[in-house]
């Protein structure tokens, strides 16, 4: 009896047990919780749990970890702070990265312009205590994604881009943030599977769900034919896309 409660429980919230690509996925954390540990998950998961402050999934974390350490880059913007997990990921990425390379730790934190944008209030006041608890060179913006880039108006200026923000508002950011970003940059746009609502939606959805899974449906197919970027879809959680700058 117990088994079978459990099997319903999991075909309820996490669909049919013995959907093979749902067996891999937990297969595949379960395996990258072994090696790399960002701060252990526990003060990002609270957050969610409790406070219902949206974050990264575990394996995107990772995946940023590695992408920046690999990467190395020197000048970061993020738009849609949130939590902060995201944030944490790629700074300790570089911060492990420079660690070995250069003995000096005043070059390289003095090294990184890391910009994060933030137009929720208490995240940003959340934000900004959790960046000085661990002293990270992270600057923190109030600030609504098109009235800093109209205050900003600097071109080929970012090394790495990670946009978080209101998924129905990737359209618009798009351009902007590849006038954004260096030759050579990486640009990453996350939930772009939108819970696989842009490939099936649910007749009980609520419309607003139907407007923005239709609006990023269209954004993957626009980004997809963007003739000034190497672009590569990744089933990474709730799906990204990573995109290089020709």
């Amino acid at each position: 009896m117990l088994y079978k409660f459990i099997r319903l429980i999991m075909k309820k919230y996490f669909g049919d047990f013995n959907n093979l690509d749902l067996l891999i996925e937990c297969y595949l954390t379960n395996l990258n919780k072994n090696n790399i540990e960002i701060e252990k998950e526990d003060f990002f998961l609270s957050q969610l749990k409790y406070e219902k402050v949206p974050i990264v999934g575990e394996n995107l974390a990772r995946f940023l970890f590695i992408i920046s350490y690999l990467f190395n880059p020197s000048k970061i913007l993020e738009i849609g702070y949130g939590s902060g997990y995201s944030s944490f990921s790629i700074y300790s990425g570089i911060m492990f990265r420079r660690k070995t390379d250069d003995s000096s730790k005043d070059y390289f934190i003095r090294d990184i312009e890391f910009i994060s944008l933030e137009r929720n209030g208490d995240r940003y006041d959340r934000g900004v205590k959790f960046i000085k608890s661990k002293n990270m060179n992270i600057k923190l913006f109030y600030e609504d994604f098109n009235e800093w880039y109209d205050f900003f108006k600097q071109k080929d200026y970012f090394d790495f881009i990670f946009v978080d923000s209101v998924k129905k508002n990737y359209i618009d950011q798009l351009s902007k943030t590849v006038s954004l970003l260096k030759k050579g940059g990486i640009l990453i746009f996350d939930n772009v599977f939108f819970d696989g609502k842009v490939v099936k939606l649910n007749k009980n959805n609520i419309p607003k769900y139907c407007d923005t899974s239709n609006k990023l449906n269209y954004f993957n197919h626009l980004i997809s034919k963007r003739k000034d970027l190497y672009v590569n879809f990744i089933k990474i959680d709730d799906g990204i896309v990573l995109c290089v700058k020709k």
